[in-house]
């Protein structure tokens, strides 16, 4: 378990990472990267988790992601076990410390709806992926680059404790997480 420099933690430390890029108007950006297709699918349940995030008198909330994903398909050697989607989970709690004692000490099971308090919101697919690495050009506006971003709003309820952590889970994808709201 690891915490990045945005807060958020991360499980194992061979999934994710937090990196900067150039967005298509040369600014830099904060994202989280994972591309481990080609490992075993059992090693393959990368969690990244947001701080705790207090919910105030909401009873329901509503998360943006913004996100792209690579073809399967253009790999050089494609993987069985690659996929192109991610599965969002939320776990309520009253307080960031209480979470933290059980938060990602809890193997995949697999086939289950939820992991020890983990609810699954969803199984969220792209609707559009890219197919090749293209390199960033800071100082030139690159349209199609950008028309491969996919932005998912998925809701989620009852909420009835103090707050929740959100939890973005890859099950072999290539994918690099852009924003969420």
């Amino acid at each position: 378990e690891t915490t990045s420099e945005l807060g958020w933690t991360t499980y194992p430390d061979t999934g994710w990472d937090e990196v900067s890029v150039l967005d298509d108007r040369g600014k830099l950006i904060r994202t989280f990267e994972v591309c481990n297709i080609n490992q075993n699918p059992r090693l393959q349940d990368n969690w990244l988790a947001t701080p705790f995030l207090y919910r105030q008198s909401a009873p329901r909330m509503f998360v943006t992601l913004r996100f792209s994903v690579r073809d399967c398909a253009s790999l050089r050697s494609p993987s069985p076990t690659c996929r192109e989607t991610l599965t969002l989970y939320y776990k309520q709690a009253d307080s960031q410390r209480e979470l933290m004692r059980t938060w990602a000490a809890e193997p995949s099971s697999g086939e289950t709806e939820t992991r020890e308090g983990w609810v699954k919101i969803d199984t969220i697919a792209a609707d559009k992926s890219f197919s090749k690495v293209e390199p960033s050009s800071p100082h030139q506006y690159q349209p199609n680059r950008y028309s491969r971003i996919n932005v998912k709003t998925r809701s989620f309820a009852p909420l009835t404790r103090s707050g929740f952590v959100l939890a973005i889970v890859d099950s072999g994808a290539c994918v690099s997480l852009m924003g969420v709201s």
